[in-house]
């Protein structure tokens, strides 16, 4: 990217750190060449290619298996250590409360000349491969004498009130506390509250794990040829796309509720045709 070079929207797409020749933040006082902007300015240029073949490469893990536990997840733990109605090892109870994740990250970049003093490319490519045992995907839920309460108590309700209810928090299997909403009927005299809906959790992994996978992959070529000594033209291409079955309705959604694989891809095609003159 150059100072002048309009930037189009895509899913994360900031090109490799390693594809970065410079980065500049801006935010006061800058010259009139950034234009139509009032505000603070981020200036990425990526490299290039030059007369000699270059490259990198590098690959990154990280897992969650040292991590420390979140507010939470500890939350979760202490809970389900004193409600045990199934017997769970303390392990099985923190595997239930925590899931495991694996997240591995390649990218290689390769620049170098098409034609020496002429013309030279770049590029660099990257896959973000993130693998999930899921055995936490809580959300609010009643309880199972929530969910009686309102049945017995539908006509109170105004039409529809009960059945989204009902079909929005399925009845609860974790014993973490959601909190309570007290009930009144406001058709009697004084509003008197004539019970409580008490919200637990309900987590989908609690009787087995669900398998999350997401793949990110995103891909930057740039070509620079020299016209004259004075004129070059350049052309850059980025693609990026990712995949996720859980993408827009996320893992806690209720089974069968989920939104099949989600990909989203954007082109950024560009061309810069840069004259100077001398005077």
């Amino acid at each position: 990217m150059a100072i002048d070079e309009a930037f189009y929207y895509c899913f994360d797409s900031l090109v490799l750190l390693e594809a970065l020749r410079e980065f500049q933040f801006i935010t006061n006082t800058f010259a009139a060449e950034y234009g139509r902007n009032a505000g603070s300015y981020v200036n990425q240029i990526t490299r290039s290619g030059t007369n000699e073949f270059h490259g990198t490469g590098f690959y990154n893990w990280d897992g969650n298996g040292v991590d420390a536990l979140t507010t939470n997840q500890q939350r979760c733990v202490n809970s389900n250590t004193a409600s045990n109605p199934n017997n769970l090892t303390q392990k099985q109870i923190l595997r239930n409360c925590r899931s495991v994740s694996n997240n591995s990250v390649y990218a290689v970049t390769v620049g170098g000349p098409i034609v020496r003093n002429h013309t030279f490319f770049f590029t660099s490519f990257d896959f973000t491969d993130f693998r999930q045992m899921v055995s936490s995907a809580s959300r609010l839920a009643l309880s199972p004498a929530s969910r009686a309460f309102l049945q017995a108590n539908s006509a109170l309700f105004a039409p529809g009130t009960v059945e989204f209810l009902l079909n929005t928090f399925s009845v609860s299997n974790d014993p973490t506390s959601g909190g309570s909403v007290a009930v009144r009927n406001l058709n009697a005299a004084g509003t008197p509250q004539i019970g409580t809906l008490s919200f637990l959790t309900f987590n989908r992994g609690a009787t087995g794990g669900i398998p999350n996978t997401e793949d990110f992959n995103r891909q930057l070529i740039k070509i620079n040829t020299k016209i004259n000594n004075n004129d070059q033209l350049s052309f850059r291409y980025l693609r990026d796309d990712f995949k996720g079955p859980f993408a827009s309705t996320g893992i806690t959604s209720l089974p069968g509720q989920e939104v099949g694989s989600n990909t989203t891809t954007g082109l950024s095609p560009l061309m810069t045709f840069t004259c100077s003159a001398q005077i």
